[in-house]
Order: C-alpha cells, then sequence, then structure tokens
C-alpha cells in the first residue's frame, strides 16, 4: 500500500482524460458499499488492447474527479498473480471513513492516462430496512432521481455528440473556426445544465439521506449508463480508427512524389478509400438519428415525470419550470446538430474534389520539375566536358611546343588547336604536297616520315596522330 504522504507520488497528467480508454481495464466483484474501517480488495481484469507497465496504478478518486491528480489514495498495480483477474488490496487505514459521498476506482497507466473505471460505491455501515412511512417516501424520492438520471442521460448525450462535431471538424480546415464557435456554445450550455442539476441536487440532498433504497437504484442506473458509455466509447473508436486511416491516405499523397510507376494505381486506392469512409460517415449519420430518437423517448418520460411531480409535490413548481427551459434548449441544440451535419456532409464533398486536384497538381509539378533536372544535368555535364577539352588542348599543345623546341633540326614545330578551324602543320623536314601543272585539280600525296622513329605514312592525320605519341613519350 502506497502512502501518499510518505511515498513518491504516481504518475499523474493534468489533462482530462477520454473517456473511450475507460473499457481497457474492467473492474469485476464490485460492491454498492463498503464498511469503514475494513480493508476492501479491488479485482480488475486486463482487455487484449491493453498492455500493463510496471508503472501503472489503482486509485480512489470521489465521483465528479476531473483529472487524475484529484486521487484520495493509492495503490501500485503491479502483482505477481497467474491468470486473467488480478487484485490489490486497500488498507482500512487509508481510506475514507463513513460519509454520504461516492467514490469509484481507477486504473491509471504510467502516462497518467485512465485506462478503466469502476461503478460508484460508498463507504457506510449496512442499512437496516426502512417502515411504511420511508418506503412511501422512497417512492417519491425515485421518482425525482430517476428524473436527475434523465437529466444526466441527456448532458451525457450533448457531450458525446460535441465530441462526434469536434472530430470531424478537425477533417476540414474550412470549418474548424465555425467548429471552434459551437464547441463553445455547447460548452456554455453544458455548465448551465451542470448549474441548475447542482441547485436541484442542493434541494434534494435531506431525502437522500432518509433513503438509501433509491440510492442503490439509483447505482444501478449508473451502471447500466456505465455500460452504455462503454458501448459510445468502442463507436468513437471505431471513429479514431477512421481518422487514422485517413492520414495514412495523406501520407501515402506525400510518397506519390517518389514513386511515378505506382502514381496511377494508388490514386486508385485512395479514392476508394475515400469512398468507404464516406460510407462509414453515413453510417454515423445514421447512429445520430437513433440518437435523436432516445432523446425524444427521453423527452416523453421527462414530460410523464413532470406531471407526477405536479400531483405529489407543488412547491417544486419553479424547478419543473427549469426541466421546462432545459427541454427546450435540448430541443435547440438537436437543431444545430442536423444543421452541422448537412455543413459536414458538404465539407466531405469538397474535401474529396479539393484532394483530386491536389494530385493532378502534384503530377504536374513532378513533370516540370523532371524535366528541368534532366536538362540542368545536360547543360552541366556539356559545361564541364568543354572545359576538360579545352585543357586537354592547351596540354597537348605545351607538350608539342616543348618538343618541337628540344628536338634537333624541329625549329618550326607548331600544333594548333584542331577545334579552332583548319590550321597549317608544319614540321622542319616534313615533306610538302605539291600541285599538280596545270592547277589545283590534281595534288600528289607524298609520302610522310617520322622523324622519331623513320615510319612512312600517307595520311597526314595519322601522322599526326604518331608525331604527337613520341611527344607525349618524351616527356613522361
Amino acid at each position: 500500500m502506497a502512502d501518499p504522504k510518505s511515498c513518491d507520488v504516481p504518475p499523474t497528467s493534468l489533462l482530462q482524460p477520454e473517456e473511450r480508454n475507460y473499457s481497457q481495464v474492467i473492474f469485476s466483484r464490485m460492491e454498492k458499499s463498503f464498511e469503514p474501517g475494513t480493508d476492501i480488495v479491488c479485482y480488475f481484469t486486463f482487455t487484449a488492447e491493453f498492455q500493463p507497465a510496471r508503472k501503472d496504478w489503482v486509485g480512489i478518486f470521489k465521483v465528479s474527479w476531473k483529472t487524475t491528480r484529484e486521487y484520495y489514495t493509492w495503490i501500485s498495480a503491479e502483482c505477481d498473480e497467474q491468470g486473467l483477474e488480478k487484485h490489490v488490496t486497500f488498507k482500512a487505514y487509508y481510506l475514507p471513513k463513513d460519509n454520504d459521498d461516492y467514490y469509484q476506482f481507477c486504473y491509471v497507466d504510467h502516462k497518467g492516462e485512465v485506462r478503466g473505471v469502476s461503478i460508484p460505491f460508498q463507504f457506510c455501515p449496512k442499512v437496516q430496512e426502512e417502515d411504511e412511512e420511508n418506503i412511501l417516501l422512497v417512492t417519491t424520492e425515485e421518482e425525482a432521481q430517476r428524473m436527475k438520471e434523465k437529466l444526466s442521460e441527456l448532458e451525457e448525450t450533448s457531450i458525446q455528440l460535441q465530441e462526434k462535431l469536434e472530430a470531424a471538424e478537425k477533417k476540414n480546415c474550412v470549418l474548424q473556426q465555425e467548429g471552434t464557435r459551437v464547441a463553445s456554445q455547447q460548452k456554455n450550455l453544458i455548465e448551465s445544465l451542470q448549474a441548475q442539476h447542482l441547485g436541484w441536487s442542493n434541494k434534494t440532498d435531506g431525502l437522500k439521506q432518509q433513503n438509501q433504497e433509491a440510492r442503490r437504484q439509483l447505482e444501478e442506473e449508473r451502471c447500466r449508463n456505465r455500460s452504455l458509455q462503454l458501448k459510445l466509447a468502442s463507436e468513437e473508436e471505431e471513429q479514431v480508427r477512421l481518422k487514422d486511416e485517413t492520414r495514412s491516405l495523406q501520407l501515402e499523397q506525400n510518397q506519390i512524389k517518389e514513386e511515378n510507376m505506382n502514381l496511377h494505381q494508388r490514386i486508385k486506392d485512395m479514392e476508394s478509400a475515400l469512398k468507404e469512409s464516406s460510407e462509414e460517415a453515413k453510417n454515423h449519420a445514421e447512429e445520430v438519428q437513433v440518437l435523436k430518437g432516445e432523446l425524444r423517448d427521453a423527452k416523453e418520460g421527462h414530460q410523464l415525470l413532470q406531471e407526477q411531480l405536479q400531483d405529489t409535490q407543488l412547491e417544486k413548481k419553479k424547478d419543473q419550470d427549469s426541466i421546462d427551459l432545459l427541454t427546450k434548449e435540448v430541443t435547440d441544440l438537436g437543431q444545430i446538430l442536423e444543421r452541422k451535419e448537412k455543413a459536414l456532409e458538404t465539407a466531405g464533398k469538397q474535401f474529396t474534389r479539393l484532394q483530386r486536384e491536389q494530385a493532378t497538381l502534384l503530377q504536374e509539378m513532378q513533370d516540370l520539375n523532371c524535366t528541368v533536372e534532366l536538362r540542368e544535368d545536360e547543360i552541366s555535364d556539356m559545361q564541364k566536358q568543354r572545359l576538360r577539352d579545352g585543357e586537354e588542348i592547351e596540354k597537348l599543345s605545351r607538350l608539342l611546343y616543348q618538343k618541337s623546341t628540344s628536338t634537333p633540326g624541329g625549329q618550326g614545330l607548331y600544333f594548333p588547336n584542331p577545334y579552332e578551324g583548319e590550321s597549317l602543320v608544319s614540321l622542319g623536314n616534313e615533306p610538302q604536297s605539291r600541285e599538280a601543272p596545270g592547277g589545283s585539280s590534281g595534288v600528289r600525296q607524298e609520302q610522310m616520315k617520322c622523324p622519331e622513329c623513320g615510319w612512312e605514312f600517307q595520311d597526314s592525320q595519322v601522322y599526326l596522330d604518331h608525331v604527337m605519341c613520341h611527344g607525349l613519350d618524351s616527356m613522361e
């Protein structure tokens, strides 16, 4: 057992946890209340999608907590038990005393994120059965508590719808500002609902102390609500999976620049995946319609409770007016959600069209870049080759000039740059061609003899190359 006053604090987070992760650790063998002053054992089981770590811990939190730093006490979740079900024991010394507050177990991982939440429970002695008068009071309080629970369900439904709207708005930057404004309005509405709910709860505190049985029934309703929350969390996980698929498609768009051979096939895959995403978005829209039907059923039940409260207690007439106002605000919220759904559908079509235009532009830019790079490479190669040719010609000219000045009888040896046009090459002992008598039509070729080795040549170009080789050999 870890004492918060003497041991290191567990890993926590200041951020409000995401409810979609609450189903990764399941608490079992839960009691509605525990006897004060006794040790309690907490049983839990890991699901397949969760991998425990060494610094994970289990804490006791007061209901209505916001962050993992608001724990009452905690204990490390590390244990050596074999099998699926694990358990930890909280010592009585660190547990809350007898009071009317509700608590719950929370499993927190090494990053400070909540992975599992239990149903609420109390620390109170066993309640004796009440007499018939109290039973009559229980019936009236039960109706009031059910009304309170219906209001809580409406609040949770509003929160779930808000999260779905925010997730859809992140996919489209054009609607981001409008989504922020709607989220702010919904947050203010929820805060006002919570304030009204708190004021109504303060008025019913006296009746809570007289009726423990009604609280047990309320806890059972909350358990059922937790199961509904788990279902909604699974739907949110599915929506997150869709977001991940969309991100993977965007990564594939970036890789198109380097994969020219598979470009067209990948674009087709992206279009098919986007179609599937739109179909799944339509399925989510149908789910929203189902939730709206549940809201209508809740309104009808709320109206029935309203009539019963008017018959039983005239003092709560003002509270009933507040509930009517709440119903109207929830109806307005449903209308706002319908408008946002239509806007999201239009934004999805625009997003698909923009993606296609982006793919076309990327292909055109890539083709232009490839053409420019090829032309730049060709120009660079031609410039480098020109520089190399010039350097080689200059080097050979110097070598021939040195050879002609160092060889006896070789004055007058001259070898020009062959790339500068026609030029005359003269050697001191080289025989010249003579014109045939009568004009330039008959030219007689003389044999040319190498001054180094004595070889004879008839082709002047071959002769010049041979003499150049002798010059290079002498320089080496």
